[in-house]
C-alpha cells in the first residue's frame, strides 16, 4: 500500500478529532478529504439522503481502497467512532481467504507508522464481513495485518449501524505491544475475487480521546 503521502505530526488533545462527514457539495463526487492508495476510485462517490451526505461504496467485479489523513497518538486519541450501512454483500465471500475470495461489504483500515517501509504499515482492518464469522473474531492476514469482525451476515442489510472500537486497546492485544502514532483512516470495499457486487455506504468519522464518547447523530 502507497501510504507515504501521509506523514506524522503532533496533535494536541481538544476534545474529538472530526475526521469526515462528508460534504453535500461533493455529491456525485469523489470525496475531497479522501486518496485513492489502491484499485479503483470511481466506485466511491459522495451521495446525500435526506439532506445528509454520506460516502456511497458500489464495486461491481472491484475493488479499491482509500484513506484520509489522521495524524494523532493512540493516547491521545485511542478510539475511532463511524457508523455505515451494508447494502448488498459479496457473494461466496470469506475472510480467512482459504477460498481465494476475500471480499467484504465494507472495512474501515487503522494505519499505523511504526517508521519502517511504506510497505509494511502495522494495520487493523475492522470489517463488516458476508460471512457468518463471529463478531469480535480476529484473523492475523500478515505480521502486520490484523483483521477484526465488526458486523457479519447476520447483520441487517440497508440499516445504519453506529461503530466505536478501541483500535489502541485492539493494537496492544494483537501486537503485543504499545501502539505507533496512527497516520491514516481507510476505508476498502470489494468484490472483485467473487465477481459480484458489494455495496456500503460509510459516514460520521471521528477520533475519540480517552474516556469520552458521542451521542448518535
Amino acid at each position: 500500500m502507497l501510504l507515504s503521502v501521509f506523514l506524522i505530526s503532533a496533535s494536541p488533545v481538544d476534545g474529538p478529532r472530526w475526521l469526515d462527514q462528508f460534504k453535500p457539495a461533493d455529491e456525485g463526487k469523489f470525496p475531497s478529504n479522501w486518496k485513492k492508495i489502491q484499485g479503483r476510485a470511481d466506485i466511491y462517490t459522495v451521495q446525500v439522503e435526506s439532506g445528509n451526505a454520506f460516502l456511497a461504496a458500489r464495486p461491481d467485479k472491484a475493488a479499491g481502497m482509500i484513506l484520509t489523513e489522521a495524524k494523532v497518538n493512540p493516547k491521545d486519541f485511542p478510539k475511532l467512532k463511524w457508523r455505515w450501512r451494508a447494502k448488498k454483500l459479496p457473494v461466496g465471500a470469506d475472510e480467512t481467504g482459504k477460498n481465494g475470495k476475500n471480499d467484504c461489504a465494507a472495512s474501515v483500515y487503522v494505519v499505523f507508522d511504526k517508521g519502517l517501509t511504506k510497505y509494511t504499515k502495522d494495520t487493523l482492518r475492522y470489517v463488516w464481513s458476508a460471512y457468518p464469522h463471529p463478531r469480535k473474531m480476529t484473523l492475523k492476514m500478515k505480521d502486520y495485518v490484523f483483521y477484526v469482525i465488526q458486523e457479519n451476515r447476520d447483520t441487517p442489510l440497508d440499516q445504519w449501524v453506529e461503530e466505536e472500537v478501541d483500535f489502541a486497546e485492539d493494537y496492544r492485544k494483537l501486537f503485543k505491544k504499545a501502539p505507533p502514532p496512527v497516520m491514516a483512516i481507510g476505508i476498502q470495499s470489494d468484490s472483485d475475487d467473487t465477481k459480484t457486487s458489494s455495496w456500503a455506504d460509510y459516514d460520521d468519522f471521528v477520533l475519540l480521546p480517552p474516556g469520552e464518547s458521542l451521542p448518535k447523530p
